[in-house]
């Protein structure tokens, strides 16, 4: 039986959020397939409506010992339950759980995530859920803005009847807490028996885009497909089991097919670091062919294969394009048809310009990125995110230096090596651009010293060499006097 939990109060009501409608991603997670019914008890229906809007927090965890207690403290001071599922852990997930005061069930694993998450469902006793997973959650700043936008859907007699859900941001963080994507999900759902997830893996609710209201007012923090985590816990591994299960059901459901190729990338990729054993090296070239084959169905499949997915199949096939030097005819071919598929989307705004520069059309290529440049910081475009700014960036130096920008060279060459002051295809530049732009030596070294350590003899002789590389002799030379001077000292 689970642990009895005292009800939270919820927060004072706050200045009333802007419902935001007409913006909905209910397609935006797709499952594949129907799950299997959970082996739980029927469904049970929702509590009459009392003159406060409450909130169930629900999770299934396994070996979460990690993340569980960051999981179950954000929601503390809104949510009237919280709700712990257990599919079989073996540390001190439980014992953590139970600790911080949270009902306990349990739920024979059956290898579907549907099945264990509506079971959770079935225990909560909130006019609305938050379902998300341990390694997700949402910061301090926002949460408080949770409850008062579901009590201005509840306020409304429309609203109340129209909405079921809310999306808002899922915000995917690397390992050093940097977003790297940010996607839209719904995860704060009315507590209603029709409402249900469906699918082995990759689940979605059972609702209509009409029933979803969007909020910019919080977001989601995902932090659970790092290098990290995926090493830590196996997700890769997980994954493909029930991907493979499931593309055995339905064999020409494409969706599953790029779905498995994820999940097949990822686990290459960490089964492959740290490892240059010719075993581990054909095992990961054997992998990452059937990741081809997978993605390629994915981009050939036409329009009714899932955004997200299909993103993912033609990011795939662009950075094998960024990697090469040449210019290759059918990934030229790929990065044109996915900046006409998504000319939203600034990253492959980017691999396009990255194409033309290849070509040295660096007209063309400037054009392209100057049209990204002024969306990069549109609320209505994808966010200014790590991954975006490293592609955008050094194509914008390579475009700026074949058309004269010097303002953009230096600008986006310094965005660029303070990420990664290791750069020789950007230090080049932007030092040419220094010498032509500064008077003396002395200027350069003080521009440079924001970026680079003047005391440090490696990153003096880095400079040099970049020096050399773009002409700049002069330069070179007595940045290698500086770098000498230093054994004397």
């Amino acid at each position: 039986m689970a642990k009895k939990k005292r009800k939270k109060n919820n927060p004072a009501k706050r200045e009333q959020p802007v419902l935001q409608t007409g913006k909905s991603s209910a397609s935006r997670t797709p499952s594949p397939a129907a799950a299997p019914k959970p082996t739980a008890a029927a469904p049970k229906h929702p509590p009459a409506q009392s003159n406060t809007v409450t909130l169930s927090q629900c999770m299934i965890v396994k070996n979460e010992e990690r993340n569980i207690e960051k999981a179950l403290s954000w929601g503390k001071n809104i949510v009237c339950e919280q709700i712990v599922v257990d599919t079989g852990s073996t540390d001190r997930t439980v014992e953590i759980a139970e600790k911080m005061g949270a009902k306990i069930y349990h739920f024979e694993w059956i290898k579907d995530f549907a099945a264990a998450k509506n079971y959770a469902i079935e225990q909560a006793t909130g006019d609305w859920i938050a379902f998300l997973d341990a390694d997700e959650y949402v910061t301090e700043d926002e949460v408080d803005k949770i409850m008062p936008f579901l009590e201005q859907i509840r306020s409304d007699i429309k609203t109340h009847r129209n909405y079921l859900a809310v999306s808002c941001r899922w915000v995917q963080l690397n390992d050093k807490g940097i977003v790297k994507e940010v996607f839209e999900q719904e995860r704060i759902f009315r507590n209603m028996p029709s409402i249900r997830y469906k699918g082995r893996i990759h689940e979605k609710l059972s609702l209509v885009t009409k029933n979803v209201v969007f909020t910019n007012d919080f977001s989601i923090m995902h932090t659970g497909y790092t290098g990290e985590a995926f090493i830590t816990t196996g997700k890769a591994s997980r994954n493909l089991e029930l991907l493979r299960l499931q593309l055995a059901e339905q064999p020409n459901d494409v969706t599953i097919k790029g779905y498995l190729a994820d999940s097949l990338k990822a686990e290459a990729i960490v089964e492959r670091t740290g490892s240059n054993s010719a075993e581990a090296v054909s095992l990961y070239k054997t992998k990452m062919a059937e990741v081809d084959l997978l993605y390629r169905e994915v981009l050939n499949s036409g329009s009714d294969t899932h955004s997200l997915i299909k993103e993912s199949a033609y990011e795939h096939f662009l950075v094998k394009y960024r990697a090469e030097a040449h210019v290759d005819s059918e990934l030229e071919s790929i990065c044109l048809s996915a900046y006409k598929e998504y000319p939203k989307k600034q990253k492959f705004a980017c691999y396009y310009a990255m194409a033309l520069n290849k070509k040295k059309d660096y007209p063309a290529a400037y054009d392209v990125l100057k049209k990204c440049e002024a969306k990069l910081n549109d609320d209505e475009s994808s966010a200014l995110t790590f991954n975006v700014m490293e592609l955008f960036a050094p194509q914008m130096v390579i475009a700026a230096q074949g058309v004269g920008d010097t303002e953009r060279i230096l600008m986006y060459a310094e965005i660029m090596l303070l990420m990664d002051k290791k750069n020789m295809s950007v230090l080049s530049p932007y030092i040419a651009v220094l010498v032509k732009y500064y008077k003396t030596g002395g200027e350069i070294f003080t521009q440079l010293a924001s970026i680079y350590n003047m005391k440090d003899q490696a990153d003096l002789l880095f400079i040099a060499r970049a020096a050399k590389d773009c002409g700049a002799i002069s330069l070179a030379r007595a940045t290698m006097d500086i770098a000498a001077s230093l054994n004397d000292t």
